[in-house]
């Protein structure tokens, strides 16, 4: 089982958001990928990597996407190198999970301001 920890994580909803918006997108190669990581590989920071950049590219091309912060990913590899694959399924959980109103709010608010 996922610890409530992980699971109630802000830094990782956040990232889930980002995910989720690849994900709306029909662009399932990152949760693909993320899923499928191992520890002892690299592909879990380099599938973040590819993801953030083009999340970069994206809100440069004035697209409604949410980029979590420098303090956030920090947050999120803290906890992969706690519990590596709660963190990871975590993730990919949130990001197809259905976003709350609350978010939903953000989110709509966000693409009024970037319009």
């Amino acid at each position: 089982m996922i610890s409530q920890d992980i699971i109630e994580n802000p830094a990782l909803a956040s990232l889930a958001r980002t995910l989720r918006y690849f994900i709306r997108e029909k662009k399932y190669g990152y949760a693909d990928d993320i899923r499928n990581a191992r520890k002892e590989s690299r592909d879990f920071e380099e599938t973040l990597a590819k993801m953030l950049r083009e999340g970069r590219l994206r809100l440069e091309q004035e697209e409604p996407i949410h980029l979590p912060t420098d303090a956030e990913i920090k947050d999120v590899f803290k906890l992969a190198n706690e519990d590596f694959e709660s963190t990871k399924t975590a993730l990919v959980i949130l990001a197809f999970s259905f976003p709350s109103r609350a978010e939903e709010d953000v989110e709509t608010i966000e693409e009024v301001q970037n319009a």
